[in-house]
């Protein structure tokens, strides 16, 4: 019975271990970078951006925004360290 409790025990201990070791990589030291893409037909169509900024950053997240002087724009949003 007492052995049981020990690899039970020691099981856990390592999985939160990890656990805790995958979540702090996540959150820790993640410097959020902003790219504008330039679009062939200068119309930001989700998509396109979406694929291009995949290109540029395989984790990267792409939004068409518009800019103060009413143009949209591709924003490719991605971590950076």
């Amino acid at each position: 019975m007492k052995r049981n409790f020990q690899l039970s025990f020691v099981t856990l201990i390592i999985f939160t271990v990890l656990m805790l070791g995958v979540m702090g990589d996540m959150s820790i030291g993640g410097k959020r970078c902003w790219a504008t893409l330039d679009l062939k037909d200068k119309k930001c169509v989700y998509e396109e951006c979406k694929s291009m900024c995949l290109k540029k950053n395989p984790k990267g997240h792409g939004a068409c925004l518009k800019s103060f002087g009413g143009k949209i724009n591709c924003l490719c949003g991605y971590n950076c360290r």
